[in-house]
């Protein structure tokens, strides 16, 4: 598929895609990406997140799934010039790899009840 179709798909047959965890939409060519890989893989879930928010909800990644990098967007930095002058600087803040709830399964049986008493229903049952 080409990129020009991805991002057709994108305007009109698809959700936004977004991070399950924050509740925040991608965008740019993050959003872009995504949508490559959930048509890619048949993924049936617009909602995304990192490993560690995975783990966090009580959720484990799928043995052999494979994440896909997304840009972490600019972060400003202060920065000395030559002349002593302290100069905010605007550079990359890295990538992060991200999976599709579609690729996720349930740790519940391993947590207590009370661990995961504050877990939305549909992230335990993974729906």
């Amino acid at each position: 598929m080409m990129m020009a179709d991805v991002v057709a798909l994108t305007k009109t047959n698809m959700n936004n895609q977004y991070n399950y965890y924050s509740g925040l939409e991608y965008n740019g060519k993050n959003q872009i990406s995504l949508c490559d890989s959930k048509i890619r893989n048949n993924f049936q879930s617009d909602a995304w997140l990192t490993f560690l928010q995975a783990k966090t909800l009580g959720l484990k990644i799928k043995k052999d799934s494979h994440g896909v990098a997304i840009f972490k967007g600019f972060i400003e930095v202060d920065k000395i010039d030559k002349d002593g002058k302290i100069k905010s600087e605007s550079v990359p803040g890295g990538s992060a790899y991200v999976f599709n709830m579609d690729q996720t399964e349930e740790i519940q049986s391993l947590m207590s009840d009370e661990q995961t008493k504050d877990i939305p229903s549909e992230i335990l049952t993974n729906k």
